[in-house]
């Protein structure tokens, strides 16, 4: 498996993780791409309604080439209280004139799985730019990608499981390849050690996050290591 080089930064605040989502967007909607910018929810969703709110301030140009969606979700009916589109839309997240594109559409999990398929390969097709924020678990996990699931061991670009926790949809490591970049932010001592085995070779099925390191571009902020923003 190959892997490019993580930067690390630290951070004190989310404004440098938001300025480096709201450039990166800007400068690529500017060069005329479609951008595809997927997100999760949990500790990042601060980070996404900031950027959101950025964007809009910024008035970027071609923003009607910006299409925002999930990088995993928790199954269940519209709005219920644990959806990470939920936590998103209670934090703000809204984006005028980009399209904007939840997963949970009051289905069976067959069919939601089946469609959330079809709309990320779609996407990742008719997008030149591919965009993720995602956060970091104190065990290691990454999007809905938990350790020794059944998403690491799908061949296909979205895994739909029952755990522990939640039944959960995520897009899967196939799906992480197709990246051009993924920002990832992971404060809290518990995490720390996670941090320190990116740069190690652990198997990404003992620790998923170590799958972010297969996208093009991967920038971690954090609390611990890195340059200091």
């Amino acid at each position: 498996m190959a892997y490019m080089a993580i930067k690390f930064f630290t951070v004190s605040s989310i404004k440098p993780v938001v300025a480096h989502l709201t450039l990166s967007i800007g400068n690529h909607l500017a060069a005329s791409n479609k951008v595809l910018w997927l997100v999760s929810g949990g500790s990042s969703a601060a980070i996404a309604a900031g950027t959101a709110k950025s964007i809009d301030s910024e008035g970027l140009e071609n923003i009607r080439n910006l299409s925002v969606s999930l990088i995993d979700e928790r199954f269940g009916p519209v709005g219920h209280n644990d959806s990470n589109w939920q936590q998103l839309n209670k934090a703000g997240f809204k984006i005028k004139g980009a399209q904007m594109l939840p997963v949970l559409k009051n289905v069976s999990l067959v069919q939601t799985a089946k469609d959330y398929a079809q709309f990320i390969e779609k996407a990742l097709k008719e997008h030149n730019y591919i965009l993720g924020l995602v956060g970091i678990g104190a065990d290691g996990h990454t999007l809905g990608i938990k350790p020794d699931s059944p998403a690491t061991k799908s061949r296909g670009l979205i895994c739909a499981y029952e755990w522990d926790d939640y039944v959960r949809l995520t897009l899967a490591p196939q799906a992480i390849k197709k990246f051009d970049e993924i920002v990832a932010y992971a404060t809290g001592e518990e995490k720390h050690w996670v941090l320190d085995d990116l740069d190690k070779p652990i198997s990404p099925k003992q620790q998923p996050a170590q799958y972010l390191k297969t996208a093009r571009k991967l920038t971690v902020y954090n609390d611990y290591k890195g340059t200091p923003l």
